[in-house]
């Protein structure tokens, strides 16, 4: 789970550093995956949450952990809406845009 949050992290502080720091050069692609790992995250929120409560067959004390549920649930439901909104920020950032991209892309390299 650390491990997890960790990448999570890495990504969208590069992601937050390339749209600050050279926003003309910042891909649509980028934002575009952005948003879609967002929409993908809330998704497979949904389904873990469906999937922890759904009845199974066994001994009476062997029910979810609800705190464990919950707190799972909210991280991924939290990083989905982040990283939509990543996504959405980048796109406006890349709509907005009013530099010549070869001209930033030869001052980057």
């Amino acid at each position: 789970m650390i491990s997890t949050a960790m990448i999570i992290l890495l990504l969208l502080s590069t992601d937050v550093y390339n749209m600050v720091k050279h926003p003309a050069a910042y891909r649509a692609w980028r934002a575009a995956l952005n948003f879609g790992i967002g929409c993908l995250s809330i998704v497979l929120a949904a389904l873990f949450y469906w999937n922890a409560y759904r009845p199974r067959v066994g001994p009476v004390g062997n029910g979810p952990d609800h705190e464990q549920v919950w707190w799972l649930f909210v991280w991924m439901l939290g990083t989905g809406i982040v990283f939509i909104i990543m996504g959405c920020v980048g796109l406006w950032i890349r709509a907005k845009s009013k530099y010549d991209h070869t001209e930033v892309l030869n001052e980057i390299h």
